[in-house]
């Protein structure tokens, strides 16, 4: 089994645990539902950057970094009205420190694979919302026209851990680790907005 198939195994009910735990696709999404999860994000984004921060690799190939990310979200939510502090309490992050580049990995397939579905997101929002890239959506909209290209390149990397066995553990770990942390976060937020209302459900301008 290649590296990249038992990354989609071992994370397979994780990975459909986080849609379920995003309401952003609910056909009655709304305005509010959306700024939190976009507070949702930046708050995992935040954390998570400032991990690898902590421990940079080596080698320049694998420092990654999710810098762009936090710039698009804190964008959208200026012109939402709302203001993204960094969090200041501890963040649920069941992860290991990020010591070694196969943690890295793991952690970037699902950064990477994730702006694949932002794709969809970015469609669906336009379409309850009225929310396009240049009016609160840049974040799920990421590189656009290139995100496609952008995975091509990560899975490049990534095969090149293919015979790198012994990597592997760290590799998966990382995947699993930052679906978690994402997922204890998504419901940490579905408690905050559950059972309230808004009736400003469009953007308007």
């Amino acid at each position: 089994m290649s590296l990249l198939s038992a990354l989609r195994e071992r994370t397979r009910i994780l990975h459909v645990e986080v849609e379920e735990a995003m309401d952003i696709m609910d056909p009655e999404l709304t305005l509010d539902i959306y700024r939190q999860t976009l507070l949702t994000f930046h708050r995992f984004y935040s954390e998570l950057q400032t991990r690898l921060d902590a421990h940079p690799s080596h080698y320049p190939e694998y420092n990654f970094s999710v810098k762009p990310q936090l710039s698009r979200l804190e964008a959208d939510l200026k012109f939402l009205g709302v203001t993204a502090q960094k969090p200041t309490g501890p963040v649920s992050f069941p992860m290991p420190e990020i010591a070694d580049d196969s943690l890295r990995m793991g952690i970037f397939y699902v950064i990477e694979g994730s702006a694949l579905g932002g794709q969809l997101i970015t469609r669906h929002i336009k379409q309850k919302l009225e929310i396009t890239p240049e009016s609160g959506g840049s974040f799920f909209h990421g590189s656009g026209d290139q995100t496609a290209q952008n995975w091509k390149r990560f899975l490049t990397q990534l095969s090149a851990f293919d015979s790198k066995i012994e990597q592997h553990k760290g590799v998966l770990t990382g995947a699993e680790a930052t679906f978690s942390g994402l997922l204890d976060l998504m419901r940490a937020g579905q408690s905050v907005h559950k059972g309230t209302t808004s009736d400003e459900t469009r953007l308007r301008h």
